[in-house]
């Protein structure tokens, strides 16, 4: 039996009227070195770009099972040995300035799509543009593209900035987009690669001039959700059959708390759900 699984997203646009990032003062430039600068606009991610933490009935080599749970933790600013920084930038027309760094305009504006690297002082920063009109789904694909394009950025802990113009809606959806872009297909190989996101020994740092340890949470639990579906729509037909869903739905329910109801044929005849089993005769 084939059946859609729609999967979820926000809507929801941060209400920040200034759409802009602050500029801190600036200071002389030195030790700058510019790395690389990449234009994704229009780049869309089919499911080998998505991220994975299978959390009930994984098949045996499910790369899920070698995944970790995020470690998180928070600060108001960026310390001493954070070499690996990631700040999302708000599209301007002027110059872009994070601490000792500026940028040209005409090199990276903070338009959507794009991204831009620079070592500074033994630091690498990862400047991420946002665009203009920032609303969630725009601030989390943009997040997921960096971990799905950016992998190796991950191989030491790193951070993730975000000024006080950043609500904790774009905190909630960063997170979230961070945490999909781990996604790897191959549920069944024997040989895995882990994202580094989801490597036992990595720590991921929130600084942030607000309090956003609750968005970031929501993040993190609205992923999750997601990834499980990812799961299963990602697994062969002969294995994604009526009764592994049927016993995945009872063993999820357990696990969260949920109520699960399986209709078998002589059950969904009694309830009158004719249409339902028609299409589950033709597939």
């Amino acid at each position: 039996m084939e059946s859609t699984v729609e999967r979820m997203a926000s809507s929801l646009t941060p209400t920040n009227e200034n759409n802009q990032t602050a500029t801190p003062p600036r200071t002389t430039k030195s030790n700058i070195k510019i790395v690389g600068i990449i234009e994704t606009n229009k780049y869309m991610l089919n499911r080998s770009g998505m991220a994975s933490e299978k959390l009930i009935s994984a098949p045996k080599n499910c790369n899920s099972k070698k995944n970790k749970k995020l470690k998180i933790k928070y600060s108001k600013i960026i310390a001493a040995n954070n070499l690996h920084i990631i700040v999302p930038f708000f599209e301007t027309e002027k110059e872009v300035v994070f601490n000792s760094i500026s940028v040209s305009n005409t090199i990276f504006s903070g338009k959507k799509g794009t991204h831009f690297i620079v070592e500074n002082s033994g630091k690498t920063y990862l400047f991420v543009g946002l665009g203009k009109d920032v609303c969630y789904n725009t601030t989390k694909t943009a997040f997921r593209n960096v971990a799905f394009k950016f992998e190796s950025f991950f191989k030491s802990d790193a951070v993730v900035f975000f000024d006080r113009n950043f609500t904790n809606q774009t905190a909630e959806a960063a997170i979230s987009g961070l945490v999909l872009g781990t996604y790897k297909l191959g549920h069944f190989k024997k040989e895995q690669k882990v994202h580094p996101l989801n490597n036992k020994a990595f720590v991921l740092t929130i600084s942030s001039e607000n309090e956003v340890k609750s968005s970031i949470e929501k993040g993190v639990k609205i992923a999750n959700a997601q990834l499980e579906t990812f799961n299963l729509v990602d697994l062969p037909r002969n294995k994604i059959t009526p009764k592994y869903l049927a016993n995945w739905a009872t063993k999820t329910g357990k696990k969260y708390g949920f109520e699960v109801s399986v209709f078998g044929v002589k059950e969904s005849k009694k309830l009158g759900l004719d249409a339902f089993l028609a299409v589950g005769k033709g597939s």
